[in-house]
């Protein structure tokens, strides 16, 4: 019998899986180049066949097999090996075309917003659209003509395995400090400047079209 809490994980699973199928329905399509698409059909092609003689190998053999498949892959698709980084409260593993991050000592984080942090800087003339209002995430989209500004608040414990956009990142994950905490900036290639910040038991998470000046200024404004 599923207790109280996967309950509650799976109703804000389904919330969340809704309100991402009515704004996809909208979404412009978009082509992902022919070398990733090779890429991906390679690697898959590999999964498939790992899948079929794991379910007749013993474990000692199929996680063998599974690190010799990893190589293939990389080796005949030309993946990049991935490069990993440990910031203070980050770890980082770079890809040729993106870098996953996963946020660390969440030991005691809480596993719901608590408490939602809150932009200071001024925002006048700015419309509002709150994309997201969960227990596991908090994610508003601020926008003004063609000026866009997006905040997102997560629970550390939450903050796995999240994909970035680094391919042809002008400058890779750079980190700082501001107000104290630990940052990592980067760009992507289409000039959108984004911070990951560490804000004790929770990340955030502020990204903007504008320039690197606004999406500092609206993360020191942050309380």
């Amino acid at each position: 019998m599923e207790n109280t809490e996967d309950l509650r994980i799976k109703a804000a699973l389904d919330q969340y899986m809704d309100c991402w199928l009515e704004k996809l329905s909208n979404a412009p399509k978009h082509r992902f180049s022919l070398g990733y698409r090779l890429r991906k059909r390679k690697i898959l092609r590999m999964e498939s066949r790992l899948r079929r003689t794991m379910t007749k190998t013993p474990l000692r053999k199929a996680v063998y097999y599974a690190v010799l498949t990893v190589l293939l892959a990389a080796l005949f698709s030309g993946v990049a090996y991935a490069v990993y980084a440990v910031f203070e409260g980050f770890t980082t593993e770079k890809h040729d075309i993106y870098t996953n991050v996963w946020a660390v000592d969440d030991e005691n984080a809480p596993t719901e917003i608590l408490r939602k942090l809150e932009i200071t800087y001024d925002l006048s003339g700015y419309d509002v659209e709150i994309m997201s209002d969960i227990f596991m995430d908090y994610w508003v989209i601020y926008s003004k003509g063609d000026k866009q500004i997006q905040f997102m608040q997560t629970p550390k414990c939450y903050y796995k395995n999240v994909r970035y956009n680094t391919e042809l990142s002008p400058t890779g994950l750079v980190r700082e400090e501001i107000n104290g905490n630990e940052a990592i900036y980067f760009e992507t290639r289409d000039a959108s400047y984004c911070y990951t910040v560490d804000m004790f038991d929770y990340i955030v998470d502020v990204s903007t079209n504008i320039d690197k000046e606004t999406a500092l200024e609206v993360v020191k404004s942050i309380k």
